[in-house]
């Protein structure tokens, strides 16, 4: 019997069928090479206008200069290559890797053959430009694979060439001819045969890419070590393209199906909700680390916990020795434990937060299995712990985090009691259940005031409103209602009614008067907008899950998840959006307490199954489609505009927007994560575009949660570093201890902010008001702690015996002002 032997190589297509695919780039590299040709007479001046051109493009210029150059280096180029077929994309891989050694040789021997000096002088050879050539072979080659995104693919290939020049390395002739020699090597390494070893699969390609990572990284940094001014490019593509790429290899080789359904891995029921909160514990702790405490709030309530423990007095909070009314006492209780445990760092005072976080994602996991059973999964951990809104306020020195925490727990157990009743029967409440509702409602009015019984409240009227014609809520029901809200109140009194006589009635006045009723009726600090506030707050902070957003609503409106979950989700909903969008203080965080049931209802039509989505799902899962699209390329326009925003202050500008754009400051080094950041949204959405237009929801969910996941690392690990070289409080209250005694005292004029205090840590500081005389008269030793500009208006200080100990410079994060 004759035995077939499968070929090792093999050459895929005909010519002819080659010839009709690469047309267009063969039209492009007769394009460059004329182009080149035209060029070259005037080669002197082109690349003397491009190298030394003025205006307010260039420092623009060459910012991006320095994030696209790296795709132009051949290391780069090859790891772009490995990548591509670890993702699966192997025969794009095998050309580009075909493509760079025909680079490679062609290059090296046209440069010795024309033996072309560079503009900028140098010892190697100018023509032709290498860098672009690389570039080119490489995205010619995915411009075949798919032609409709060849503009986007042209981008790369024209800044990389448009560097090349404009940095002094090459001329407009060299660069042209470059790229030509990039598409015909593209081309050529088609006719290739590719081989069909065994290994070559999207295993053996990774494993090749971590081993040739591993020797570039060595290399590169010996290079540094030795070389002090060789330019870091391996790193910088790192930085910028390194997250998104590993993102979407782990997607890949972690098979999305096996992660988003446990049962696969025949766990129990709790096991992937309790691997992903220690996830989430994880990484909210690390990231809690990453950034000193931000301007007002943070380090108003971690202030005021440090002089609670300093004092002792845990009845009437207190910041700078001043009763601090704004908010009630139990967040600084909270904070309190950690602050006596761990001391007063950024992550003790953040803790409390966190755990918050934690719990209502566990109360959510509960609420939803309250509903829908077993099938209900991770999906309600995950999609509220992505949201942008809660990463924020999970990890903040703040009262939301916790506030959410106990109204979701109120709402979990009046779930509890509002499924486990027959449907013919009246709701009865237990009394233990009423005993815990009401502790939880009555620690959320311990938190943030009355918002803690509204939104409950509101929640458990409605519900009954909207069941009435399925469920009789019997006058038990109400009466247990009124017993929980009677309970929360009297945990609230019970510490208000002292806290109120020890300040002689300020309590009410201020922390009533003024921060609840005042609120109400007038926006405070200009923190106000129109009725429709919080729906354009909405589509920016639950992104990206406003994909499944509107699709989720149409689903509860179908009924098909049973009337209870519907009338459950709308009762939470309604009454706190109206609320929330009623009162003339408004603020994004402020429409937290609904995000949990935002979540639920987009879990609840995760789980839906492809053939219960009716034709109305997916018109509005279209819907979804284009709002999240639209939101995902304006963050992504911000994201590539952010690092240089500051440029704008050279335009003529109209007054008002001149005076905001005045404050806009110029952050050196963040280009690198904003780049990164917007590549990995745009990945993300378009991956979850595709899933999710094949309704297949729970691909798309995975693409969503897991993007924001990394989204979040590389926020943590490149944005928050880089802004914290602008902050002012800490780096100024290190120099003052480093420069003086503990006991020397302290006053501030024109930088009083809440984190100064904080990280000073010397009790009471005060203020002095706006001349200086009295200061620089009095006798003894004292620090002032003031700003270049309000220095230079006091000429009293000129003759006094001042010396400047401490300096520094940097952005009021509060207001956004430049200072020193």
């Amino acid at each position: 019997m004759p035995t077939v032997v499968e070929p090792v190589l093999e050459i895929e297509g005909t010519p002819a069928s080659r010839l009709r695919e690469h047309a267009p780039l063969i039209v492009l590299a007769a394009i460059f090479a004329i182009a080149a040709v035209v060029a070259h007479p005037y080669d002197e001046a082109w690349s003397h206008l491009l190298r030394f051109w003025k205006g307010l493009p260039r420092p623009i210029a060459d910012e991006g200069v320095s994030a696209i150059r790296s795709l132009g280096k051949g290391e780069v180029a090859v790891v772009l290559a490995l990548a591509f077929g670890a993702l699966g994309r192997r025969r794009e891989a095998w050309r580009i890797l075909c493509a760079l050694l025909i680079v490679g040789v062609v290059v090296t021997l046209m440069k010795h053959g024309f033996a072309r000096i560079r503009p900028s002088g140098g010892a190697t050879y100018s023509f032709p430009s290498g860098d672009s050539a690389t570039v080119a072979a490489v995205f010619s080659t995915l411009m075949v694979r798919s032609w409709r995104f060849a503009p986007l693919y042209a981008l790369p290939i024209l800044a990389v060439a448009f560097g090349r020049v404009h940095e002094g390395y090459h001329y407009p002739a060299d660069v042209c001819a470059g790229i030509s020699l990039g598409i015909l090597a593209s081309i050529a390494a088609s006719w290739a045969p590719r081989p069909r070893w065994g290994w070559m699969n999207t295993r053996g390609w990774l494993m090749l890419l971590i081993a040739f990572l591993g020797v570039v990284w060595a290399t590169q940094e010996w290079t540094e070590r030795n070389h002090p001014f060789a330019r870091p490019d391996v790193r910088m593509f790192v930085l910028v393209f390194g997250p998104v790429l590993a993102w979407r290899i782990a997607l890949k080789h972690l098979r999305i199906g096996w992660w988003r359904n446990s049962s696969r891995w025949n766990l129990p029921a709790w096991a992937a909700p309790a691997l992903l909160t220690v996830a989430i514990l994880v990484l909210s702790l690390w990231f809690s680390g990453r950034s000193t405490l931000w301007d007002r709030d943070e380090p108003r309530f971690a202030r005021a916990t440090v002089e609670m423990v300093a004092s002792g007095d845990y009845l009437v909070p207190s910041f700078n020795g001043e009763p601090r009314l704004h908010k009630p006492v139990l967040s600084y209780w909270l904070m309190s434990v950690p602050v006596r445990l761990f001391g007063s760092q950024e992550w003790s005072v953040r803790l409390p937060a966190v755990l918050g976080s934690i719990a209502t994602c566990w109360l959510l996991w509960w609420t939803a299995r309250t509903f829908l059973g077993s099938r209900a999964g991770h999906w309600p951990i995950a999609i509220f712990a992505t949201c942008p809104l809660v990463m924020v306020c999970g990890t903040a020195a703040t009262t939301d985090a916790v506030l959410v925490a106990f109204i979701t727990a109120a709402m979990a157990l009046f779930a509890a009691r509002l499924v486990t009743s027959q449907p013919e029967e009246a709701v009865r409440p237990h009394w233990g259940t009423t005993l815990l509702m009401g502790t939880a409602i009555g620690c959320a009015l311990l938190v943030k005031g009355p918002l803690g019984l509204v939104v409950p409240a509101l929640a458990f009227a409605m519900t009954a409103l909207l069941l009435r014609g399925s469920r009789t809520f019997s006058g038990a029901f109400w009466w247990h209602v009124g017993g929980a809200c009677l309970i929360a109140l009297a945990l609230f009194f019970a510490w208000a009614i002292p806290a109120n006589d020890a300040t002689h009635g300020q309590f009410l006045r201020e922390g009533f008067g003024k921060h609840v009723v005042g609120r109400m009726g007038t926006s405070f600090e200009s923190h106000g907008g129109g009725f429709w506030y919080y729906a354009p707050v909405v589509l920016a902070t639950f992104f990206p899950w406003i994909m499944l957003l509107p699709a989720a609503v149409s689903s509860q409106l179908a009924k098909r998840q049973g009337p209870l979950l519907r009338a459950y989700l709308f009762a939470w909903l309604i009454p706190s959006f109206v609320v929330m969008s009623a009162v003339a203080t408004k603020l994004p965080h402020y429409i937290l307490p609904i995000f949990p049931a935002l979540a639920l209802a987009t879990a609840a039509l995760v789980m839906l199954p492809r053939c219960e989505l009716s034709a109305r799902d997916r018109r509005w899962l279209a819907v979804g489609r284009w709002l999240a699209g639209i939101v995902g390329v304006a963050l992504v326009i911000a994201l590539i505009a952010a690092p240089w925003a500051h440029l704008l202050k050279a335009l003529e500008l109209p007054p008002r927007l001149a005076k905001n754009v005045a404050r806009v400051p110029q952050i050196p080094g963040l280009l690198a994560p904003a780049l990164s950041l917007a590549l990995i949204i745009g990945v993300m959405i378009h991956a979850a575009w595709r899933y999710q237009g094949t309704l297949r929801l729970r691909g798309a969910s995975a693409i969503l949660a897991s993007g924001m996941t990394v989204w979040a690392i590389v926020v943590g690990w490149q944005a928050l570093p880089v802004v914290e070289r602008l902050k002012l409080s800490k780096p100024l209250a290190q120099q003052i201890r480093e420069h003086s005694a503990a006991d020397v005292p302290i006053v501030v004029s024109g930088y009083d902010e809440a984190s100064f205090h904080f990280y000073m840590d010397r009790g009471p500081i005060p203020r002095l008001g706006s001349t200086f005389e009295e200061w620089a008269a009095a006798p003894g030793r004292s620090i002032l702690v003031t700003t270049d500009e309000h220095l230079r208006s006091q000429p009293a200080l000129a003759q006094a015996h001042v010396a400047v100990i401490a300096r520094v410079e940097g952005v009021n994060i509060a207001n956004g002002a430049l200072l020193r």
